[in-house]
């Protein structure tokens, strides 16, 4: 559960556009019940991966949105790590939550958000 729920907080890319855009949405969210694996297949055939840099936030601070799906999903606001990551081909900068115990490496994190995240 930890490391789905990490990488869904990772992907949301939690930023104000981000929440002010989700929160005017009028349909549920999908929970698919499709293949993930082609999913990638076909956004790694698509998206090329761009360029980023990133930078970690201080110990201790969390985004709202990441602490309110931290306790909705009853784990501890504090054992998520936060970075800020700027992709090169995008004016903003995204501020992605993992979790401590997440599998999945921060660069395979922020190749996944250049697919997801700056191509939206």
């Amino acid at each position: 559960m930890h490391s789905f729920f990490a990488l869904t907080v990772a992907l949301a890319a939690l930023t104000s556009n981000v929440l002010a855009a989700s929160q005017t949405l009028t349909k549920p969210p999908i929970d698919p019940p499709f293949d993930t694996g082609l999913q990638q297949a076909d956004l790694k055939k698509e998206l090329p991966s761009q360029p980023y840099t990133w930078s970690a936030w201080a110990r201790d601070w969390v985004p709202k949105a990441c602490y309110d799906e931290a306790r909705w999903n009853n784990l501890e606001a504090a054992d998520f790590e936060v970075r800020e990551i700027k992709y090169h081909d995008c004016s903003a900068t995204w501020t992605v939550c993992r979790h401590k115990q997440h599998t999945t490496s921060w660069g395979d994190i922020a190749k996944v958000g250049t697919r997801l995240v700056v191509h939206l």
